[in-house]
């Protein structure tokens, strides 16, 4: 377990975190956990007890600063708030967008349910994998919290006199939401509460069962205590209030279990995972998974602070996508508002952030975590099938078109690209076609857009305000960006297809895929957006974008400015050292970094401190910036924020571990220098042929940060770069760190 501590957050230079260094002793990696990371900047991390991609997390609650309402029993949590309001079973980290839930407060004395009322004053908060305890202060009350993959368990410690515990409906950041809840026994309530995420909706049900009998409850609504013969109220701002009367030290356990499909299989879920109330051997269970999963990566050497940072980072990694069928195999179809479809043998999962995810996360459990990559691949194309076409983001079974290109055919590719092919690949290459094909006939923006990108060869400015009024045009925000996303997907696909023998399809989409180039200007180095006439959109301004000033002056960026789309070509690197020229590539690219141009927060941005690896004699370059961008983390409560869905997380293990999956579908890692001196990766011996992985770095420290020779199974490699297959045949990469850089390699190929 971890005590939070306020940690000074560390400075950006190139000897970051240069805690004292220490060789570990093999040991369980949830030691090094910290679940405090971050929690000083309202990131949507969470310290909240969850199993690994659990559809439970349960999460304590905040307000605001400045005030509080309905929404802010769901807001962020965040290290230094005032007060906690409740604890929810189904607040997820940062996905981008508040979901309606449920939550469960305990008060003790007088009943009080009302917001204002019931907050409380807290100390004394601690976390693991699995866990999670606080101390309310007014009410000396002692909380603490576990978790199954679909169920949690509360235990509250009283003292002498009445205690109470209040069970309601939890609303988005400053919505009211509607549902219901019904005392179905005097230990039990049950109920549903509607989400609402990005205009999708879906039911939330909840089972809530106590290892005691109240000896008095009630419902209310709003200020208003509902008389005792009423069990059940629908409408907003509605809950129970359970009373029970204790001793000093008596605890009340309360277990609730989910389900998207009904009360009966929230019920189902609860009694399955949890048939007693037995807090020690669920709170080992759930230990025992995260030591499980953590266990795929072990670590040597190193500082304590970039082994909390790793750990950490892929503790984070692990909570998104999560499952989403019930213990019968039942779900909600995609965009069905009553259809439930069912899965054997595997699991269902939702909450894709694709567009934040296809670059590194997804990557990484296709590597150690292949099994519920395959599944994840089933899971997206069932919601093709479903609704029609592959999702470019999906919240709890709903699409939601708020993302650029074809991020879900990426994924797909590169999965299959990295050797996992059992799954339906005809099927698979179909959705993913059917999303890269403008359809005419259909009043789709998305379709709309194709268009134009198919037969100008890029997305035109005029596309912004035609989609701008349809509803669900958040998808296409930004022409440059999507237009750029699209190249992508298209490279991605002519991939599988070469693979799969389509030859024609193959050339098709490797031709589009170069579309990338009628964007570029020449004259200001930058992807510009263009009219249909073929004009550059004027005024220019490199710096003028959403994630800067909130302007767009000639930009059409989907959240990002000029620079900061400037060098996202990840599929033709060496094209666009060509139209930069090598040495404005360079000088621009270390500009990006050195001018504050450069966001690790912006997904489009990931791969570019890797991009110096293209040209032989700067890779030093790469191995620096890493370097600083991670320092720049931390291992503080100001940390790693902005996960966005566990993608951030999973740029952090990757750049630990020396090792960038810069192009999909390329089955290709650049190298850059590891943290730790010995790094084994455990591998799927039912997906892989190898064993183990090996990482081995000699002399390295906080000054020896340059790679001065590689080696893989003893043989000298010619590049910084590492192929997946080499990586999943199991082997050692060995390397020698130095204070210079002493390294000679060959320029890469064109991929």
């Amino acid at each position: 377990m971890h005590m939070k501590q306020l940690i000074a957050p560390c400075m950006i230079l190139l000897c970051l975190c240069c805690s004292e260094k220490a060789t570990f002793a093999p040991r369980d990696p949830l030691d090094h956990v910290d679940l405090f990371i971050g929690s000083a900047k309202n990131s949507g991390a969470t310290p909240g007890a969850a199993t690994p991609w659990g559809m439970v997390t349960m999460t304590p609650q905040f307000a605001p600063e400045g005030g509080s309402t309905l929404g802010a029993e769901s807001k962020r949590y965040k290290e230094g708030r005032d007060y906690l309001y409740g604890f929810s079973p189904t607040a997820p980290p940062d996905i981008g967008s508040p979901t309606a839930s449920i939550f469960i407060m305990p008060v003790f004395g007088q009943r009080r349910w009302r917001a204002e009322e019931r907050k409380d004053r807290y100390s004394l908060e601690s976390a693991s994998p699995g866990y999670y305890k606080v101390r309310l202060d007014r009410d000396r009350i002692f909380a603490d919290f576990t978790a199954t993959p679909r169920s949690g368990l509360c235990r509250f410690r009283y003292q002498n006199g009445w205690a109470h515990i209040v069970l309601g409906l939890s609303c988005g950041l400053d919505q009211k939401c509607d549902g219901l809840v019904r005392i179905t026994a005097p230990n039990e309530v049950v109920g549903y509460v509607e989400q609402n995420a990005l205009g999708q909706h879906r039911k939330l049900y909840f089972v809530a069962q106590f290892d005691r009998t109240a000896m008095g409850g009630g419902l209310y609504q709003g200020d208003e205590l509902l008389p005792d013969t009423i069990s059940a109220v629908e409408g907003s701002e509605i809950g129970a209030v359970l009373s029970f009367r204790t001793l000093d030290g008596n605890s009340i356990q309360v277990k609730i279990g989910v389900s998207y499909v009904s009360i009966d299989n929230a019920r189902l879920n609860l009694q399955t995972e949890q048939p007693s109330f037995s807090f020690a051997l669920i709170r080992q269970n759930a230990r025992a998974m995260w030591t499980k999963e953590l266990g795929k990566i072990s670590i040597a050497g190193g500082s304590a602070d970039h082994a909390t940072m790793f750990y950490t980072a892929l503790y984070r990694s692990l909570l998104l996508p999560h499952i989403f069928q019930d213990v019968n195999g039942e779900y909600p179809l995609l965009n069905g508002d009553d259809g439930v479809g069912r899965v054997t043998g595997m699991d269902r999962y939702s909450l894709f952030s694709l567009q934040e995810t296809y670059r590194t996360l997804h990557p990484l459990l296709a590597t150690l975590y292949p099994a519920r990559q395959l599944d994840m691949i089933h899971s997206l194309l069932g919601m093709a099938i479903e609704s029609g076409e592959l999702p470019v983001r999906e919240l709890h079974g709903q699409a939601c078109p708020d993302a650029a290109g074809s991020p879900a055919a990426i994924v797909i590719a590169d999965t299959y690209m990295r050797g996992l092919h059992n799954f339906d690949v005809d099927r698979a290459y179909e959705a993913m076609r059917q999303h890269l094909t403008p359809k005419e006939s259909e009043k789709n923006p998305r379709h709309a857009a194709l268009m134009q990108y198919d037969e100008l060869g890029y997305i035109p400015h005029e596309m912004e305000q035609q989609l701008a009024a349809h509803p669900g045009a958040g998808e296409q925000s930004g022409s440059v960006s999507t237009t750029l996303e699209y190249a992508l997907a298209d490279w991605c696909t002519a991939q599988l297809a070469k693979a799969l023998g389509k030859s024609e399809d193959a050339d098709f989409f490797g031709k589009r895929s170069q579309n990338y180039a009628h964007l570029f200007d020449g004259t200001s180095g930058s992807f510009r957006a263009r009219s249909i006439d073929g004009k550059w959109l004027e005024p220019f301004d490199p710096f003028a974008g959403p994630a800067r000033s909130g302007r767009s002056a000639g930009n059409d960026r989907q959240s990002n400015s000029a620079w900061q789309t400037a060098f996202f070509v990840p599929h033709d690197v060496p094209g666009l050292i060509d139209l930069y020229g090598a040495d404005q590539f360079v000088t621009r690219l270390q500009a990006s970094f050195e001018n504050g141009y450069f966001a690790i927060g912006n997904a489009q941005e990931r791969a570019y401190p890797f991009l110096f690896n293209w040209l032989a004699g700067e890779e030093w370059r790469t191995q620096k910036t890493v370097r600083q961008i991670v320092g720049g983390f931390g291992a503080g409560t100001d940390g790693l924020a902005k996960d966005a869905a566990g993608a951030l997380s999973a740029w952090l293990v990757w750049a630990m571990l020396g090792l960038y999956p810069d192009c999909p579908a390329s089955a290709l890692y650049q190298i850059s220098t590891p943290f730790f001196d010995h790094i084994e990766l455990y591998l799927d011996s039912a997906c892989y042929p190898g064993k183990s992985f090996v990482i081995e770095t000699k002399s390295l420290s906080d000054e020896n940060i340059y790679i001065k020779s590689i080696k893989l199974n003893g043989a000298r490699l010619r590049s910084f770069t590492l192929q997946h297959d080499d990586l999943t045949r199991g082997g050692t990469l060995q390397m020698i760190a130095s204070r210079k850089n002493e390294s000679g390699t060959a320029k890469q190929e064109k991929r």
